[in-house]
């Protein structure tokens, strides 16, 4: 096998992409004009789950009958756009291997997965195996909370008063933040130096601890980063292998069987737990929510397209469920419309595009919806439109924000040819 940094021209040239690069900030030095290595820990997480799928109604849902907790993963790299040369080096050689049909400069495990759980774990060790020499160190995190001797979780507080909600729903709560509190597991273990510029996948959150302490390091969080950012997409597959090995091994979550799982690896291993005794770390302390958009990775591609950008068409057929840990309710035909636009989306060679230019401008992605998005829009973002009503959204938005309007056919047009918007370094 050759060395990771080799054949990176080839990929590059072979994905017509010419990415941005990092911009010199606080953790970058410029001699004689040249910019040194960006050290980066970037940060992602999924549920890690163990038995049965649980049935709602006779169908399967998302939740589990046995153990289900949430599971962390960050990566420290010394050299930034080194790494990402060689992952996209390495994944455009390891997709022809396995065969899978691909534009794209890497794949976060939850895509990969779509080509089968073998071939998704085997082709993901040999990724994170070619370019282990370029990682220092790896980091997890997860949740170990019982139940049995912690029956209930206070949280809440602030201007609403605080209360006791069930331990279960509590810890399938922290899903959507998992990616910040790993982060702030590593800092807590002093794996992040101080200059490291640190990357978390994007969350939504209610105010904690945690993050008062992790938002004064500046963080950047990166919407869609596992298919954005090759240092957040290494460690959205290292959460991914990190679940895969303890199944295969049968081996419980538990810090020695981490360490012990990726023993043979050449980079150093820690593990941080978040359990009882710091509760009062990651329970929100306010339901107010936690403002992303001072630290979101920027310039952001928005994909916008008819219906799904009005959410008087699709956010309505939901009930979001309580603080209490509650259900949501979906409608039938809400959900099914909601979810088939997603998929539609997703699959598309517009989508892909998205993607590509996201990772060019060393940006992230985000699917615009009318309602909520328009306070992120910055100058320098690009907004991609499919319809005329987002044609139209795009051009108001452009008359007091310097962004890039462009059509999915043209941004597609672009990739080919080759002719993309490149943008000075941030």
């Amino acid at each position: 096998m050759p060395p990771p940094a080799q054949g990176t021209a080839k990929a590059r040239a072979d994905l017509n992409v010419h990415r941005t690069r990092a911009s010199p900030a606080a953790n970058t030095v410029i001699v004689v004009g040249v910019q040194v290595a960006v050290r980066v820990a970037a940060f992602d997480s999924k549920p890690f789950n163990r038995g049965a799928i649980a049935k709602v109604h006779g169908e399967e849902s998302e939740k589990y009958t046995g153990y289900s907790t949430q599971l962390g993963a960050g990566v420290v790299i010394s050299d930034a756009d080194a790494f990402t040369d060689a992952f996209v080096a390495e994944f455009a050689r390891l997709k022809g291997e396995f065969g899978i049909d691909a534009s794209l400069p890497f794949m976060p495990a939850n895509v990969l997965l779509k080509c089968g759980r073998r071939k998704a774990t085997a082709l993901a060790d040999r990724l994170v195996t070619s370019v282990g020499g370029m990682i220092e160190g790896m980091h997890c995190s997860f949740v170990a909370l019982s139940s049995k001797t912690c029956a209930t979780v206070q949280v809440g507080g602030g201007r609403n008063s605080a209360y006791d909600m069930p331990t279960r729903p509590f810890i399938d709560s922290l899903g959507p933040m998992f990616s910040y509190l790993t982060a702030q597991s590593a800092h807590l273990a002093k794996k992040i130096l101080d200059g490291t510029e640190i990357r978390i996948d994007s969350f939504t959150s209610k105010q904690t601890r945690a993050w008062d302490a992790l938002e004064k390091l500046g963080p950047k969080v990166y919407w869609k980063g596992d298919e954005c950012d090759a240092a957040v997409a290494c460690a959205d597959l290292l959460a991914f292998l990190t679940d895969a090995k303890l199944y295969s091994a049968h081996l419980k979550l538990e810090p020695d069987n981490v360490k012990r799982v990726w023993e043979p690896y050449p980079f150093e291993i820690s593990v941080g737990v978040y359990g009882h005794g710091n509760l009062w770390n990651y329970a929100w302390y306010s339901n107010e929510m936690i403002d992303i958009r001072p630290y979101l990775a920027k310039p952001t591609v928005f994909l916008s397209i008819d219906d799904l950008a009005d959410p008087a068409q699709y956010s309505g057929s939901e009930e979001p469920g309580r603080d209490d840990g509650s259900e949501p309710r979906t409608t039938e035909q809400g959900a099914t419309k909601r979810v088939a636009f997603h998929q539609a989306i997703k699959q598309s060679d517009t989508y892909d595009a998205a993607v590509r230019k996201a990772f060019e401008l060393s940006g992230s992605l985000k699917i615009f919806k009318l309602g909520e998005d328009v306070p992120f829009v910055r100058d320098n973002d690009v907004f991609v439109y499919i319809g005329e009503k987002s044609k139209r959204v795009g051009e108001a938005i452009r008359s007091s924000v310097d962004i890039t309007v462009m059509s999915g056919l043209e941004l597609r047009r672009s990739i080919k040819s080759n002719k993309l918007v490149t943008m000075d370094a941030r």
